[in-house]
């Protein structure tokens, strides 16, 4: 708002300073054309008088319309920055709650199978259906993602914020998705491979049971695990990035 306040007086400053040069000019050419041998007579004139309080009230006129107006567009822009700060606040609630759902599995699904492969063998690791699922899943995760982004261009092009603390959030945060979505091709690729025995190794032991823990939270929580493979937290990293994201975005708030 001290933005737009700043706008305000800026935008009235310019017209009181065209108005002052135009009855600098004006006076000038009366002194010298009408005034001559009379000046103290004709300016202090009623006619003068009368002439200048006409003027200026033909000046303030559109001067209060001025700023009635921009003060109208201010509010109208502040207004729909707060109306786009909670729909991505909203839209950031609906990641979270996606991406974690994402992650659990009523069924047993592809991750929680290749943990378990000894004790189950792996006649599913090539099922096309529960593959499908999987990426649907995180599918959802980048759509809403990417309506997350175009809420927050059009918030940029709306006012002028920093948005560059929020830039790096949203980078860090495409690329996991991103990366979600080629380690998913790369857990398919070593199943099949499993399945049907081939020796060719697309991803390591560890790397596998990293992509089973970072999809499936029963993995993650669960399922037990060979010693030399750490686990890592991801609902916790997860709620920790939507954490961060939504603080920047209620900075933004406060910023409007």
């Amino acid at each position: 708002m001290k933005k737009n306040m700043k706008e305000i007086e800026k935008y009235v400053g310019y017209y009181l300073l065209v108005y002052i040069c135009v009855l600098i000019v004006c006076g000038f050419f009366q002194y010298m054309v009408v005034c001559q041998g009379k000046s103290l007579e004709c300016n202090f004139s009623m006619s003068g008088i009368n002439t200048i309080i006409t003027t200026t009230a033909y000046v303030i006129t559109p001067l209060v319309a001025i700023i009635g107006f921009l003060s109208w567009r201010n509010q109208e822009t502040y207004k729909k920055s707060q109306e786009l700060i909670e729909m991505i606040l909203d839209k950031i609630r609906d990641l979270q709650s996606s991406w974690h759902a994402s992650r659990n599995y009523e069924d047993f699904s592809l991750f929680q199978q290749y943990c378990a492969r000894d004790m189950f063998g792996t006649k599913n690791f090539d099922d096309l259906d529960l593959y499908q699922n999987i990426v649907k899943r995180n599918e959802k995760n980048i759509i809403i993602f990417n309506d997350l982004l175009f809420l927050s261009e059009k918030l940029y092009h709306e006012g002028e914020l920093d948005f560059s603390e929020l830039d790096k959030i949203y980078e860090n945060i495409r690329l996991t998705l991103e990366n979600n979505m080629d380690d998913l091709l790369s857990f398919r690729q070593e199943l099949v491979h499993l399945r049907y025995g081939d020796n060719y190794e697309v991803k390591s032991e560890i790397e596998m049971r990293k992509i089973c823990d970072k999809l499936d939270s029963c993995c993650n929580y669960l399922m037990g695990r060979k010693e030399n493979i750490d686990r890592h937290d991801y609902t916790k990293e997860i709620n920790e990035t939507i954490h961060k994201l939504s603080k920047e975005v209620i900075k933004l708030k406060k910023q409007i």
